[in-house]
């Protein structure tokens, strides 16, 4: 407990650090649009590697061996082609560094709102999976009850955000990450030595059963590749990079990151079964194998690395929420914002505490961050193709507006009333976006067309 202590307070003592007020919300959630090509892939890489990965994926590598890759790989392919269709253009709209700001700029202030309030929800659900996490870690590992040692976690992440913004945020995520793959390049060292080598992990992995059909991974691809065409932390990111190119290459060293991290979960997950077999919950596989494979200092550091990465991705949605109530929906509506700074630090603060709540909603930490993608992609990722690909995306503003609310509404309700696996909610929700985006356009000219007769 010592150790996680002053390690915690390290992190806030960071927060004070040189600090300065920031005069401008530009400057509070870009630093400005300076980064250079280091410190871009740094940050995107630490704010990558989340619970979801880390707990949620390991976890779900427990329960389906190799099947899980069916994740895994259109992760990849959502980040790299991220990379290719939008980094640059993101970079080069330097007044859109958030999703509501592309909306805005494409369709109108009113229409971002809307898109806005999904995509808070969204960012609040990831804050919620890294509380999860953290509660997990900080109770099996320290022993500190489950909301305790995550509210710990979330309120130094929210301290050093707070005071610093983007900028504190950076300089942690950099720390954080080379702290996080020295620790789990440890931890796969140890659980190798544990459990008899890959081959062993391999045997293992080849008994499990075939878990998913045609329609789960036709889901999986939809949940793990679109959402990434929408991410905030890679909006956000980009638009900070000193130039496209920088951008663009930054969001690519995402996918090295990603599959270095399939390898790790791959070799944890797995290792549970060979160590506890097949009765413990997923979300915990992963600090419980920490505690079994490695010696008591050891076990410290790497169990210190993994909430760096936890809150390297907290701090990030919690600044990101923050300036989505400030920016994207208090500003359209009130227009003269002279507090938009302080506005977005409350945000950030309302956004922790929902958060927290949160987190005791969802049964797992994978269920939770499926549910924040699948609302992502059937709210967002139409009107955002448009706004990007269409020269003239206001003639499409009601259809817009259709979209997110079919889409997004449809998600809500399939989660709230339990009507199946989580995983198959966005191909309800992005055929609802579809069909919501058509009907409102044929209504639309149906009406043109009975204003013209008459």
């Amino acid at each position: 407990m010592t150790v996680v202590a002053v390690y915690l307070g390290l992190l806030s003592l960071i927060g004070f650090w040189k600090l300065r007020s920031q005069q401008t919300f530009k400057s509070f959630f870009l630093t400005g649009g300076k980064l250079g090509l280091f410190e871009t892939s740094l940050t995107l890489m630490s704010t990558w590697v989340d619970s979801a990965i880390i707990l949620g994926f390991s976890g779900y590598c427990y329960m389906f061996g190799y099947d899980a890759l069916w994740i895994a790989i259109p992760t990849s392919v959502g980040v790299y082609t991220f990379s290719l269709l939008f980094a640059a253009r993101v970079n080069q709209m330097k007044e859109g560094f958030t999703i509501g700001g592309v909306i805005e700029k494409a369709y109108g202030a009113g229409i971002s709102v809307v898109s806005s309030m999904f995509t808070l929800l969204y960012s609040i659900t990831l804050i919620a999976t890294n509380v999860m996490a953290a509660g997990y870690i900080m109770h099996i590992m320290v022993g500190t009850p489950f909301v305790a040692g995550a509210s710990l976690v979330l309120g130094v992440a929210l301290i050093y955000t707070l005071l610093g913004g983007f900028k504190k945020v950076v300089e942690t995520d950099i720390l954080q990450f080379f702290f996080l793959i020295v620790g789990l390049a440890v931890l796969v060292l140890f659980t190798l030595k544990a459990t008899g080598g890959i081959a062993r992990i391999e045997d293992i992995a080849l008994r499990y059963p075939s878990a998913f059909g045609f329609s789960d991974i036709i889901s999986f691809f939809i949940i793990f590749t679109f959402p990434f065409w929408a991410n905030p932390s890679f909006y956000q990111r980009c638009n900070a990079a000193r130039s496209p190119d920088v951008a663009r290459i930054g969001v690519a060293t995402v996918g090295l990151v990603d599959s270095v991290m399939t390898f790790v979960a791959l070799i944890v997950g797995i290792a549970g079964i060979a160590l506890f077999g097949r009765h413990i919950v997923p979300d915990a596989v992963f600090p419980r194998v920490v505690n079994a494979v490695l010696p008591k200092g050891v076990r410290d550091f790497v169990g210190l690395a993994v909430l760096s990465a936890i809150m390297s991705t907290a701090d990030s949605y919690l600044l990101i929420a923050g300036g989505i109530i400030a920016h994207d929906i208090l500003r359209p509506v009130r227009r003269y914002m002279p507090k938009e700074v302080l506005y977005a630090k409350v945000g950030a603060i309302i956004s922790a505490v929902v958060a927290l709540f949160a987190s005791l909603l969802f049964k797992n930490i994978l269920d939770a961050a499926m549910f924040a993608f699948s609302l992502f992609v059937s709210s967002s990722l139409i009107p955002l193709v448009v706004a990007f690909y269409v020269r003239d995306a206001r003639l499409y503003s009601l259809p817009a507006i259709g979209s997110m609310v079919g889409g997004g509404t449809t998600v809500v309700l399939w989660v709230a009333f339990d009507w199946g696996d989580v995983s198959l909610s966005v191909m309800y929700g992005l055929l609802a976006s579809a069909v919501s985006w058509f009907v409102v356009y044929g209504l639309r000219g149906l009406q043109r067309g009975v204003d013209t007769n008459g």
